[in-house]
Parts: structure tokens; sequence; C-alpha cells
């Protein structure tokens, strides 16, 4: 299954400082029923000619925090819907998950993704159920780089 069969993006590339988008841009002009929102800055490098994007850990607290929830904002304004995903770099930094409880119409129950909860440390099954006033395990999906999140709108 193709991703952008189904999916588009917000701009990926967001310099230090500069506006967070909510345009579509991946697939270019092309509006699907869910959507990405790319919520992170990076800064850039320039080695042997090709620019290179580096994630800004400085800036996370900030990033992760009230500017995450404005531009979720923004972009449930601009297209009707809250973003189907949200991906920020350094997760652990700032306060996504709360924001992203608020943005759920949950509590969040002071627990990380990386963190084991009470109940799942009593029992092997897999459960599709939030935790009290929480985020399900499966809601939550972690991306191979290290500290980049994608999180699912309930």
């Amino acid at each position: 299954m193709a991703e952008y069969d189904f999916i588009f993006e917000t701009p990926y590339s967001i310099p230090t400082g500069g506006p967070y988008p909510c345009t579509v841009d991946r697939p270019r002009d092309q509006r699907k029923s869910m959507y990405v929102l790319n919520h992170f800055v990076s800064g850039n490098l320039t080695l042997d000619g090709e620019v290179v994007d580096i994630p800004q850990s400085g800036a996370a607290l900030q990033t992760n925090g009230p500017d995450l929830i404005s531009h979720v904002n923004n972009c449930t304004s601009i297209f009707t819907q809250i973003p189907s995903f949200i991906a920020v770099d350094f997760y652990e930094k700032g306060t996504v998950m709360q924001e992203l409880a608020k943005v759920n119409g949950v509590t969040f129950n002071g627990i990380l993704p990386t963190q084991p909860s009470a109940a799942n440390a009593t029992s092997s099954a897999s459960s599709t159920t939030p935790h009290k006033g929480g985020f399900s395990k499966e809601a939550v999906a972690m991306a191979v780089a290290a500290g980049f999140m994608a999180v699912m709108a309930l």
C-alpha cells in the first residue's frame, strides 16, 4: 500500500525561526483523506556542496510546546480536519504528549511512550484501549531515527 495514495504531508524542511506551514507538500498539490503534520525545525549544513538538514535540539522546548499546539490549530483550521499523524523531533523535550492529549480530548496520564505502565507490566496481552486518561500504545508509532516520533491523532 503506497503512503501517498491515502496521505499527504505538510512541508518537512522548516528553518529555525521560520513559519510552520500548513500547505500540501507531498504529493505535490494533492489533498488526501489523511495527513502528516511535520512539526520540527532544522538548520542547514553544507557538505561538499550538498545542503543537509540538521535537527535543532536547542529549539525543542518551544517547538514541542506552544508552537506545536499553534501549528496544529492553524492546520486544523486550514484543512478542516485534525492531523492524522504529527511528526516531531526530540519528543522527550517540551510538552508534546500533553499538547497531543489536548488535541485528542484526553487527559495525559504522565506516562511517556518509552515508560512501562503498571497495566503493561502486569499484562502481556496487547490492548488497543487507552490507558486510563492517556494514549494506547498502538496510538504511538516510533520511527527509526532516535528522538523522532509520529503520533496518530485518535
